[in-house]
């Protein structure tokens, strides 16, 4: 009897698929749900929504933050998440790696070209979930805005608290519900 080769065994099985080395698992076969956030620091992501980002993490989604300044991403290791260099991530192409949620700081949706470009492709793309944090309205969102609170989990805000001292940062009232802005995203182009 000959051996066959894996290649050629896997292609007997029906749904199984071989990962490609450049590209990891079929995008389509991924089976963890991915979150990006998009902020000027470490510390405003923990302020603003480390709490929703942990229970995100705990709930099995993989969680990248793409900060703007560098510095010591301990506090998003606290929370489980994956510090990412935003200049890095947005000079390097969009490989089709898709995400499923984007959370990002309103003023850097609104100061930086670049995230608000990946952003509305993101949602063009079908994501189910689009959210903006602080108190400032970006322009282009008039009209669309939803407040949303989340309520972190008691895990979720022991966490905040323990990101927030590796921060270095007074810890706030963990237990107040982290407020979003939910947005149907108006377009300010047109389509060609």
């Amino acid at each position: 009897m000959a051996s066959r080769t894996f290649e050629h065994a896997v292609r007997d099985v029906p749904g199984l698929r071989t990962v490609d080395a450049a590209g990891g698992v079929n995008a389509r076969l991924r089976l963890r749900y991915r979150l990006a956030v998009a902020a000027p620091s470490v510390v405003e992501v923990v302020r603003f929504a480390g709490g929703g980002l942990f229970d995100q993490v705990i709930a099995g989604w993989d969680v990248m933050v793409l900060t703007a300044e560098p510095g010591d991403d301990r506090p998003l290791q606290i929370l489980g998440a994956t510090a990412i260099d935003l200049e890095s991530a947005l000079a390097t192409p969009s490989r089709g790696a898709r995400t499923d949620a984007v959370a990002v700081a309103s003023r850097l949706y609104e100061t930086d070209e670049r995230v608000r470009t990946r952003l509305l492709a993101a949602v063009d793309e079908g994501m189910a979930d689009a959210r903006l944090w602080d108190a400032h309205q970006p322009a282009d969102t008039e009209g669309t805005r939803r407040m949303v609170a989340y309520r972190p989990t008691v895990a979720a805000r022991a966490f905040k608290a323990q990101a927030l001292a590796a921060a270095g940062v007074p810890i706030e009232e963990c237990a107040a519900p982290e407020m979003f802005q939910s947005v149907a995203l108006a377009r300010a182009y047109t389509s060609v």
